[in-house]
């Protein structure tokens, strides 16, 4: 199920009008059956109410433990730990590798595709971004 809000502007002057509209039937919940052994590189659990998961094994994720997890990326059949992060390369900020490459999640204050540069409202003091 799911909803958008539909806006008409006023003219000269008059008020805004929302309209909520609703569409369609509610996505099922992604559901796990035990029975058909459905997890690629884990173990199945059988939950309260039939509501079955499967636990990853280290490097899987996905409903079904079928693609890699943050951190890990495919070779061949299996997921191995990437080495895109190995010579942290991002200096003030989280590695997240992604592929053969990486993305930087920079520290509060930061800014740059290496978290090297002070974003917007920072500056540089002793060395260390700090605010304006």
């Amino acid at each position: 199920m799911w909803r958008f809000i539909h806006r008409t502007s006023g003219i000269r002057g008059q008020s805004l009008k929302a309209r909520a509209a609703t569409y369609g039937e509610p996505c099922p919940t992604p559901a796990v059956d035990c029975d058909t052994s459905p997890c690629v590189h884990g173990t199945c659990q059988r939950g309260d109410g039939g509501l079955d998961t499967c636990i990853c094994e280290t490097g899987y994720a996905g409903l079904l433990c079928d693609t890699c997890a943050r951190g890990y990326v495919p070779q061949g059949l299996v997921c191995v730990p990437s080495a895109a992060c190995d010579s942290a390369p991002c200096l003030f900020g989280t590695c997240y590798p992604e592929g053969n490459s990486f993305r930087c999640e920079c520290d509060t204050g930061y800014a740059g595709t290496l978290c090297d540069t002070c974003a917007p409202g920072y500056h540089v003091e002793n060395m260390r971004c700090v605010p304006d």
